[in-house]
């Protein structure tokens, strides 16, 4: 079970839609800003591809996210235009490109298992690289709803603190005046 509910202390919009709304998106909440998903500390393959994709943005590197049915990885061009593959969440790198992956998914499995994974483990990742795949630009074309309110939920949160702060000061301010003329 993944516990990725995002916690009341740390924004109570977003754990209020996790908590109350059924939505899976949001009890698993991946978040869109990567070092939020960092200072989490944890995350599953769609947060750690979220990640590197925003470092490979942030350094220039060119790249685009890869969500197969049951996982996600990023495709990126080194230097010379060739296209390589990388699985933050297993810490694999493939040496090849997407198409080849999907033509000769074979050619890839021995990465994973040098890397340590075992075979029925593999064999499960090698499932989801058969099923359909999306491909997207950016974190912002992967989710861009939920990144779109994650970004304004950041700001919204402090608008009832610092209303509650208004009401509070503007009480006791009149309090005050009410006290010093009796």
């Amino acid at each position: 079970e993944y516990r990725q509910l995002v916690p009341i202390w740390e924004n109570y919009f977003v754990w209020a839609v996790g908590k109350f709304s059924g939505l899976p998106q949001f009890e698993r909440y991946h978040f869109a800003n990567y070092k939020r998903s960092i200072r989490r500390g944890i995350g599953i393959c769609g947060d750690a591809s979220m990640i590197l994709s925003s470092i490979l943005d942030n350094q220039g590197i060119e790249n685009r996210i890869v969500s197969f049915g049951g996982h996600v990885i990023v495709e990126y061009l080194d230097e010379g235009g060739n296209s390589y593959l990388v699985d933050p969440d297993f810490g694999v790198e493939l040496n090849g490109s997407l198409q080849h992956l999907v033509e000769t998914p074979s050619n890839f499995r021995g990465a994973y298992l040098e890397a340590g994974y075992a075979p029925r483990e593999v064999d499960d990742l090698f499932a989801a690289y058969r099923t359909p795949f999306a491909l997207y630009d950016d974190t912002y074309h992967f989710m861009t709803k939920r990144y779109i309110f994650e970004e304004v939920s950041y700001v919204l949160k402090w608008i009832f603190p610092l209303f509650l702060l208004i009401v509070c000061g503007a009480y006791l301010f009149f309090r005050s005046k009410a006290l010093k003329h009796d």
